[in-house]
């Protein structure tokens, strides 16, 4: 398990979500910073349809398992893209 996350990948937290072993600020959180690959720049339909590789496959696949819902995915990308922002700004 990572270090500071409450499972191995992504897929796994929002099982631990699901099961009711930590509440949704937690799995927001963890989620939102979790050190997913660099992604090139494109729409979200794309992003959403086409999946990024291993880590942003696990949010289509916990979305489409009920895992979490479309809500949670929309926070949790619109969270890691303020964050992506952020750090291009401070360069």
């Amino acid at each position: 398990m990572a270090e500071r996350f409450s499972g191995k990948r992504p897929l796994e937290i929002a099982e631990r979500y699901s099961a009711g072993e930590i509440d949704r600020e937690h799995l927001l959180d963890e989620l939102s910073t979790w050190p997913y690959p660099p992604r090139e720049p494109i729409d979200i339909v794309e992003w959403n349809v086409a999946g990024m590789g291993d880590e942003w496959d696990d949010l289509g696949i916990a979305t489409s398992r009920g895992y979490i819902t479309y809500d949670d995915y929309a926070v949790i990308f619109d969270r890691v893209e303020a964050a992506e922002t952020d750090t291009k700004g401070r360069q």
